[in-house]
This record gives C-alpha cells, sequence and structure tokens, in this order.
C-alpha cells in the first residue's frame, strides 16, 4: 500500500485473511446469482489487467485518493506478466465496466 497516488514509497500490508475466498464454503448470495443468470455482464479473466488496475485507482464519490502508486502498479504488473497476479473483469456492452486483481 502507499499514503496516497503521488507516494513514491510502498508498504506490503500482510492481515492473514486478505484476499482470501474460501471456496469450499463460499455461498453466493441469491441476489447476485439472479444478476449472473440475467446476463447482463460479460464476465472475463486476464483480458485488461492495466484497464482494471486503473479503474480500481480511480477518485470516486466518498474516496477523492488511492492507494495505488506507480511502484505498486509496477508491482501488480510484473506479477501479471509472470502469471503470479489475475484479473476478474466484469464488462457491459463491450465496456470494462468492473473488476478486482488476485
Amino acid at each position: 500500500m502507499a499514503e496516497n497516488a503521488d507516494d513514491p514509497e510502498i508498504f506490503w500490508v500482510r492481515p492473514e485473511s486478505r484476499g482470501i475466498i474460501p471456496l469450499d464454503a463460499f455461498h453466493a448470495p441469491r441476489s447476485l446469482m439472479k444478476t449472473a443468470r440475467r446476463g447482463d455482464f460479460d464476465m472475463r479473466f486476464d483480458t485488461d489487467f492495466k484497464g482494471v488496475i486503473e479503474g480500481c485507482a480511480e477518485a470516486r464519490a466518498g474516496r477523492m485518493s488511492t492507494w495505488i502508486n506507480q511502484p505498486i502498479r509496477e508491482a501488480y504488473a510484473e506479477l501479471f506478466a509472470r502469471g503470479n497476479c489475475h484479473t476478474v473483469e466484469a464488462w457491459r456492452e463491450g465496456r470494462l465496466v468492473g473488476g478486482s486483481t488476485a
């Protein structure tokens, strides 16, 4: 993480359960399954890494800054290039509308 997008430093945080979804016990909420069945989104994997990172770093209402700085972008890009980081992307009408890295 970084203090903000302009911070040249990064510090790695290692919470014990960060980013872990125990798939053997995962239960998708009924509303999520309903949305998935409607087919409103085209789910893709590893097709727009840069777009996902940029989307995650965007300022939004209630969050005007981000912790995703240039060194973090470079580190994740290297992990992606090595096959150690992946994206899950939601597309709608040919446009990336959501995503996450793992």
